[in-house]
C-alpha cells in the first residue's frame, strides 16, 4: 500500500510543482493589482471612514431606521396617486390611448413578475410544486 502511495506522490509531486509554478505568479500580479486598487479607493474615499467605533457599530441602525422612517411619506404618496388615477376613472371622462397603454404594460409586468415569482417559488420548474 505505501509503494502505491509513494509511486502516485512520485507522480503527482512534479505536476503540482508544474501548476504552482504556472499560477503563482499570476496570483502574485492579480494580488498587486487588487491590493493598488483597494489603496486607491481607500484613499480616494478616507473621508467616509468612520474612525470611532462607537459611532460605527449605530451605523446600520441608523440607516435601517431611517429607510424605515421613510415608509409613511410613500404611503401617503401612494394614497394621492390612488386618488387621481380613482377619480379619473370614476369620471367617466375619456382615457387617451397612450395612458390606457400604460396602464395595460403596468398590469402586464406585474402580471410577468408574479410569473416568474411563481417559477422561482417552485425551483425553476414549469409543472408544479415538489412535495
Amino acid at each position: 500500500m505505501t509503494q502505491v502511495l509513494n509511486a502516485a506522490r512520485a507522480r503527482i509531486g512534479p505536476l503540482l510543482q508544474k501548476a504552482q509554478s504556472t499560477v503563482e505568479p499570476t496570483y502574485r500580479l492579480a494580488e498587486k493589482h487588487a491590493v493598488s486598487q483597494y489603496d486607491s479607493l481607500m484613499k480616494q474615499n478616507a473621508e467616509y471612514v468612520v474612525k470611532d467605533p462607537e459611532a460605527a457599530s449605530k451605523l446600520l441602525r441608523q440607516y435601517v431606521f431611517t429607510s424605515l422612517s421613510r415608509i409613511p411619506s410613500g404611503i401617503s404618496h401612494a394614497k394621492q396617486e390612488y386618488q387621481q388615477v380613482s377619480q379619473k376613472l370614476g369620471q367617466g371622462t375619456h382615457i387617451d390611448m397612450k395612458e390606457a397603454g400604460t396602464y395595460a404594460v403596468f398590469a402586464a409586468e406585474v402580471y410577468a413578475w408574479f410569473c416568474v415569482g411563481e417559477i422561482v417559488g417552485r425551483g425553476f420548474t414549469f409543472g408544479g410544486y415538489n412535495i
